[in-house]
């Protein structure tokens, strides 16, 4: 009993002894609620009384009713105004426009940081700095229609030794092992500083291990895709003259040594394994040939890279004749015509092309088969694989719809035709091939940088990536 009373007294003890400090608590919240000591403090609602309640500072919390608002201050009433017109929102873009950049839109988030970092490291500068420099530039894509990506190096004297002297050199290889090396000079002996007159020297090589052939004529099978090693070494001298009106005129010399080896593709035969070499004169051997050679252009473009308005033709003829091995002898004649139309602004473009390549045998000489005409590539036939058509003569035209979307990405919509032929009764509506497709370019203020286009064929569809424009 005892110890019963003992404890009542301790728990009687327990509850009065919070009362001897409840002045001194009272004081502490009337200082905090902004009242003084006589001042009663308002009566709350229990589901109010949380540890996170946010206090209130001469007004209420948006959450409590308005009978428990004793000395708030009044509510603006007035009618909320906009601060911007809806009026003077630019117009929304087209639907097309829309659905092609919404994969854009989709990573503009990650394109931003890593736009930021490279401007935190300094990167815009340090390759201004290598892309500006004259004696050495990086070179990027690849070799051909078929040769995969690569890059390599350009190396020149650029005025270091003569404002009328230029010597470079250059070297680039690619994914597919196709290789290219030059070595070159560009001379003015007037003393012009090339800009009326040039004469230059190349020496080359080159190496192409996967060249696809489909045998000749405008109804080859696809199925009998074969492949072949080109290898050719080569020199060459050209002399031209710049005349006013944008015209240029040329003469020249070309010596070239071809070999011709077992294609590297493993996932179709060679091309000696299904042709014979009295079907491709110049597949056992190769050939040697030395090519005389006149040329005229006049070029009316506004801007070479990205032309948005003017014309550009191009006329060469040669004459080819074998050195040493092999009988071959024949003309070659080829001619590039472009027309580029504005639709009322220049951001909307139609380009025109008109290409003929035309081989014309010297008596009973024959046509190396590596060097006839040939169709289906980035800028002829593109729903075709690669050189899907061969033949001693060939025509093609283009037409394309470019629209300029935004700064730096233009859309375009292009359909292609073209035959090859060996004689002209071989030329009719029913060996015509047409493909059509579209993609965009991303454009810098003069040139077209990449291209990613899809073209269609009644053979099937082919994507594109390439650098560069098409025509």
């Amino acid at each position: 009993m005892a110890k019963n009373q003992n404890r009542n007294s301790f728990l009687l003890c327990g509850m009065l002894f919070p009362c001897l400090f409840l002045p001194s608590l009272q004081d502490g919240v009337t200082e905090r609620d902004g009242r003084g000591p006589d001042q009663k403090i308002p009566s709350t609602n229990r589901k109010d009384e949380r540890p996170d309640r946010p206090t209130r500072v001469g007004g209420t919390l948006p959450s409590e009713d308005s009978t428990d608002q004793t000395d708030e201050t009044p509510t603006d009433t007035s009618p909320r105004r906009r601060i911007v017109d809806p009026k003077k929102f630019p117009p929304k873009s087209p639907l097309p426009a829309r659905i092609l950049l919404a994969p854009f839109r989709a990573i503009a988030p990650k394109a931003d940081r890593g736009l930021t970092r490279a401007e935190e490291i300094n990167l815009p500068e340090r390759l201004r700095l290598i892309l500006s420099n004259p004696h050495i530039q990086p070179l990027f894509g690849g070799l051909g229609d078929g040769s995969g990506f690569g890059g390599g190096a350009y190396l020149s004297t650029a005025e270091w030794l003569s404002k009328n002297l230029n010597v470079f050199f250059t070297s680039h290889l690619t994914s597919r092992k196709y290789f290219e090396t030059v070595l070159g000079t560009r001379a003015d002996p007037t003393a012009g500083s090339l800009q009326d007159f040039s004469i230059d020297f190349i020496a080359r090589y080159r190496l192409r291990p996967e060249e696809d052939f489909w045998g000749l004529g405008p109804q080859s099978l696809r199925d009998q895709r074969t492949n072949y090693d080109l290898q050719e070494r080569g020199v060459g001298l050209t002399a031209s003259v710049h005349l006013p009106r944008r015209v240029n005129l040329g003469v020249g010399v070309d010596y070239s040594s071809s070999r011709i080896f077992a294609g590297e593709d493993d996932r179709f035969a060679t091309t000696q394994e299904v042709f014979g070499s009295s079907d491709l004169p110049g597949l056992d051997e190769g050939a040697k040939l030395l090519g005389t050679f006149a040329f005229a252009e006049f070029d009316g473009r506004d801007q070479a890279g990205n032309p948005r308005s003017g014309a550009y033709v191009r006329f060469v003829v040669t004459s080819n004749d074998s050195v040493s091995r092999g009988d071959f002898g024949f003309w070659n004649y080829l001619l590039d015509a472009r027309g580029y139309i504005p639709l009322g602004t220049k951001r909307r473009v139609l380009a025109l092309r008109v290409l003929g390549i035309f081989n014309e045998r010297k008596g009973g000489s024959e046509i190396p088969f590596f060097r006839l005409a040939r169709l289906g590539d980035s800028q002829t036939l593109r729903g075709y694989d690669t050189y899907r058509f061969h033949g001693r003569n060939a025509v093609a035209s283009n037409i394309e719809y470019r629209y300029q979307l935004v700064e730096g990405i233009q859309a375009v919509l292009f359909t292609d035709i073209g035959q090859v032929f060996d004689r002209r009764s071989e030329f009719s509506t029913e060996n015509i091939h047409a493909t059509f497709g579209g993609g965009v370019h991303f454009t810098s203020k003069k040139s077209v940088f990449l291209r990613i286009l899809v073209g269609k064929s009644g053979e099937g569809a082919r994507i594109f990536f390439s650098f560069g424009p098409t025509f």
